[in-house]
């Protein structure tokens, strides 16, 4: 026992990273683990509301959350310092949390529930709507009962196909959601460490576990699983293809990303804008075009086939989603603060001046970026972020926390200053946010970035945050 005492401290002593980055690291993972205990806490305080509402139990919540991204703080400056590798124990704790059952939402149960619709009940989930299996085990989890699913065809053929090898059983469906979007959480984090190899080369691990290990990420990803992963994936990978000069393998992977959820639409302009700006030559342009269109067409075509769904039923679809304005949004401050102003215009008037205001801000991006000069990917991730930000304040008329997902990896691969601060505040208030859905706080979010980026560079404050 004192041999192995001693060989133990001397490894410690020699291997410094194991006493920095390791101890740290393993704090975080046992933090991250006692989220386990939540699920007992449910049944101490009876409160198994998603989110919780009753207020010890979200203070306890909040305090885990709040030193979960201390821990992470601390591991994340120990790994860029001593420029550690990935070690089994991260990638453990990733494996853990898939093990956690959703704490602040029901949405991995709204998935399986159409996913078993389609392949369990043979329904199509894009015209029937779950209220038509009110015998199914999952039915009384469910909040959307009226509502058809709002999500792509990829994604509704991935959960049909995911129930179809889980079978009828809840627990194996809940497995294979979760196991999934694991393999797409890794999946995310490798395209990400290759994509910034080729634009940031000597932060291109620190991007990654940034990413990878983000309390915030880990929790929509792993715990909650929200499908939006998926999305981001192909988005991702469509960046990368880009940076590879494969720009037709890069638009079936935008394509893809739409096909999941339908906002990446957004960016088909920037993205052709930049494409035509790299190929020399209009034949070249056409030709590309010509290949595109077929290619993608083709693709949707296979994708919206088993649904029989068109161009209309789509639009009516898109059209649902948009009648509310909830008043976690952006948006509906807005509202509200016009009528302070004495201001009275109907609801419907507000959403169709938003979305007017919102196509001339798209337009007037798109042609900023038309105009750029040498535009890199770079500035193409810069413009995404930007647009998706306009899309938050203007357009968006119900918002869930977990669509910060859409912008985190393209702001670890920008250029703004002090974006690991900004990624690390934003996360993090969109974390805390989820219980009251006031998203509007990140507003202040992001008025506190600015304060910090205008300080001077003597500033301590400014020093410390410039070693994150």
């Amino acid at each position: 026992m004192l041999y192995f005492s001693i060989v133990t401290k001397k490894h410690f002593l020699k291997n410094s990273s194991f006493s920095n980055f390791n101890i740290f690291f393993l704090f975080f993972a046992i933090a991250t683990l006692s989220i386990f205990s939540f699920e007992f806490l449910r049944g101490f305080f009876g409160d198994y509301n998603y989110p919780p509402l009753n207020p010890s139990f979200r203070y306890i919540i909040l305090s885990v959350i709040s030193l979960l991204y201390l821990l992470y703080f601390k591991s994340a400056l120990d790994f860029k310092n001593k420029k550690q590798s990935l070690y089994i124990l991260p990638l453990t704790v990733l494996v853990f949390c898939t093990l956690i059952p959703p704490l602040f939402s029901i949405d991995l149960y709204e998935y399986i529930i159409r996913g078993r619709m389609s392949a369990i009940y043979g329904l199509n989930p894009f015209f029937n709507t779950p209220e038509t299996i009110s015998h199914d085990p999952l039915y009384p989890m469910i909040f959307w009962k009226t509502v058809t699913t709002a999500y792509g065809p990829l994604w509704s053929l991935l959960s049909s196909f995911l129930v179809t090898i889980t079978g009828r059983s809840v627990l194996l469906n809940i497995f294979g959601f979760k196991s999934t979007l694991l393999i797409f959480h890794l999946g995310t984090g490798l395209v990400l460490y290759r994509l910034a190899l080729a634009i940031h080369t000597e932060k291109s691990k620190y991007i990654a576990f940034l990413y990878l290990f983000n309390p915030y990420i880990l929790f929509m990803n792993l715990v909650e699983n929200h499908n939006d992963i998926i999305m981001v994936f192909f988005l991702i990978l469509a960046f990368y293809l880009l940076v590879k000069d494969k720009f037709l393998l890069s638009t079936v992977a935008l394509s893809l990303s739409i096909a999941t959820k339908y906002i990446p639409i957004l960016l088909v302009p920037l993205f052709f804008i930049y494409i035509y700006r790299k190929i020399p030559g209009i034949k070249n342009k056409v030709l590309l075009t010509i290949k595109s269109l077929s290619l993608n067409a083709g693709v949707f075509y296979l994708l919206w086939k088993p649904f029989n769904l068109n161009l209309f039923n789509l639009s009516n679809s898109i059209q649902t989603m948009k009648s509310r304005l909830d008043d976690n949004t952006i948006p509906y401050v807005t509202y509200k603060a016009l009528e302070l102003l004495r201001i009275n215009i109907s609801v419907e008037q507000f959403r169709l001046f938003s979305d007017f205001a919102f196509i001339f801000f798209c337009a007037a991006l798109y042609i900023c970026f038309l105009i750029k000069k040498k535009p890199t990917i770079t500035h193409l991730i810069q413009i995404c972020i930007i647009l998706y930000a306009g899309y938050f304040i203007t357009a968006s008329f119900q918002f869930g926390s977990w669509y910060i997902l859409w912008i985190t990896p393209l702001i670890l691969l920008s250029d703004f200053s002090k974006k690991n601060f900004l990624f690390l505040l934003l996360t993090f208030v969109a974390l805390i946010s989820f219980w009251k859905r006031i998203s509007f706080l990140l507003i202040g979010s992001y008025l506190i970035y600015l304060v910090i980026i205008s300080l001077p560079k003597k500033n301590k404050i400014s020093k410390f945050l410039a070693d994150f």
